[in-house]
């Protein structure tokens, strides 16, 4: 029997959007059934919580000083980000808002810096894995992440740089307009962000073991069941019948 955590708990008493509950739920099973309980709990309840507070999140917790040499590309970059926070609101897990946020946070955030040795900086007690995860997460769901370099590219005339090795930066693509935006279709927003979580969840999985693009066959073969159980019929099911 899988057990619930206590945000989680809370987010179903709450009634809060049974296709994220759903993946959840499925995540708990899946490293359930593969023997990682302990660790499948604690991956979901740290971004459950991160559910319950998405809506608590402001940009005017990160203003700059106006002597900052970056001044206007951090003001411009939060603005970018009160926009991205005010479409997808709590769909998205406050680690989401917090990291994006981080990225401004640095002395230079032009500056392409590994996230590990930037901790520190990180919002909220947030550990790197965390921050790296949510990063990997977004190039696998397409149309969320070029929606997000959309708005940051308009606002900054720059885009969102994360690589393998866990480097970050704001970085500078002077010939680079992105138009991508998904539009207002709810549906595409709803099929995306459940993606996001999905994509996330398997990212914290691989992280566990060490970097996504160093895993050995039996991880690979982990995250490939992740994927087919958290994507199958069974899962739709779960997903209508999540809503108490």
């Amino acid at each position: 029997m899988v057990h619930s955590t206590p945000s989680f708990t809370q987010l179903q008493e709450l009634g809060f959007y049974p296709d994220l509950l759903a993946s959840m739920q499925g995540f708990m099973e899946f490293m359930h059934n593969k023997g990682f309980c302990k660790l499948g709990r604690e991956i979901t309840e740290t971004y459950a919580s991160g559910y319950l507070t998405a809506n608590e999140f402001s940009v005017k917790d990160f203003t700059p000083s106006p002597e900052d040499e970056f001044f206007k590309l951090k003001t411009d970059y939060l603005s970018a980000l009160a926009a991205i926070h005010e479409r997808f609101g709590d769909r998205m897990p406050r680690h989401f808002y917090d990291t994006l946020a981080f990225m401004a946070l640095r002395s230079n955030p032009t500056q392409e810096e590994r996230i590990p040795e930037l901790e520190h900086l990180l919002p909220s007690g947030m550990d790197w894995k965390t921050a790296d995860a949510i990063l990997h997460a977004m190039p696998l769901c397409s149309r969320l992440y070029f929606d997000v370099q959309t708005v940051i590219n308009h606002k900054t005339g720059r885009i969102l740089g994360h690589g393998c090795g866990c480097s970050c930066a704001i970085a500078s693509m002077p010939t680079c307009i992105i138009n991508a935006a998904m539009g207002d279709k709810t549906e595409i927003l709803l099929e995306e962000t459940e993606s996001f979580l999905r994509h996330l969840l398997g990212q914290c999985f691989l992280l566990h073991f060490g970097l996504p693009q160093g895993m050995g066959p039996s991880v690979k073969m982990n995250l490939h069941d992740l994927n087919r159980s958290l994507t199958t019929t069974e899962g739709l099911v779960l997903k209508q019948s999540a809503h108490p």
